[in-house]
């Protein structure tokens, strides 16, 4: 369920520390991108990235790979200085198993493997304070990077925020007001699809990550322990067709994920007054 909040005059300065909400978030936030086998997807997206980064300094693009696919290391290696290129061991090589009766589902432990491999690289070796979290197959919006520069001072202000998402799940047409591409909610649903986390998070769940099924594991309220999400009102990432190939993306694909509209209008966010998402 989405808690519709409406801005209000109440100050709520003091819960910011030495930043405040209209302000850019003064620290590195690198982007994270997972890849597997695509390669055109990961092309396609680091095209974006890079277009729409407005400071390679502040916004690091960390590409984390597992899959033994040489086409896809050959395409990363194209974009030289401007990307991190981290190879893992795949799970192939790592001979990851699951039980028989979840054979059919080996894909997804893969993937949470790969995530927990990602994160932990990100924050307890490279000792980033927050990340944005991405995969190949996401298209994302001009203001992708002004959109969580502005929120993640949002994560440390309060503490019944766990996560910025770029992705409205409700993002259809007919149920957003493409007039008003500013607005933002707290969810207490986990959109994922483009978002952003802190080591603090993650150093809550690094611990108990799961074997499978990490997306509905976050979900759970005995992870989530009633904290919120941010979400847009418009998107600001998207699917683009590469998603068709992801695993379970096949006919939710063409009945949802196309259908959600990603935003074309620049949202000077760090201009903003933020306070009115904080509880």
């Amino acid at each position: 369920m989405t808690r519709v909040v409406r801005p209000h005059r109440v100050s709520l300065s003091h819960k910011f520390k030495r930043w405040s909400s209209g302000d850019a978030w003064p620290h590195q936030i690198p982007v994270l991108v997972f890849v597997c086998n695509r390669p055109k997807a990961i092309n396609n997206l680091l095209e974006k990235l890079l277009r729409y980064r407005p400071s390679a300094e502040k916004f690091p693009i960390i590409v984390s790979q597992d899959c033994d696919d040489p086409s896809v290391e050959k395409v990363i290696k194209n974009f030289g200085t401007e990307v991190i290129y981290i190879k893992h061991l795949s799970s192939q090589r790592a001979h990851v198993t699951v039980i028989p009766e979840h054979k059919r589902y080996i894909t997804y432990y893969q993937i949470a493997r790969h995530y927990k491999l990602g994160l932990s690289h990100v924050f307890d070796k490279l000792n980033h304070s927050s990340v944005i979290i991405t995969e190949d197959d996401l298209d994302i919006a001009p203001d992708f990077f002004e959109y969580f520069s502005a929120t993640r001072p949002l994560l440390d202000a309060d503490k019944t925020l766990y996560c910025v998402s770029a992705w409205n799940d409700n993002g259809k047409t007919y149920l957003i007001d493409r007039k008003q591409p500013e607005l933002l909610y707290r969810s207490d649903f986990f959109p994922g699809l483009g978002w952003m986390m802190t080591k603090e998070l993650w150093n809550e769940l690094g611990p108990i990550w799961p074997n499978g099924f990490w997306d509905d594991w976050i979900r759970n309220n005995t992870i989530r322990k009633n904290r919120a999400c941010i979400r847009p009102e418009i998107s600001r990432t998207g699917m683009t067709l590469e998603g068709k190939k992801g695993a379970s993306r096949g006919l939710f694909f063409t009945q949802h994920l196309t259908n959600i509209v990603i935003n074309d209008v620049f949202v000077n966010f760090t201009k903003f007054n933020l306070h009115y998402l904080l509880k």
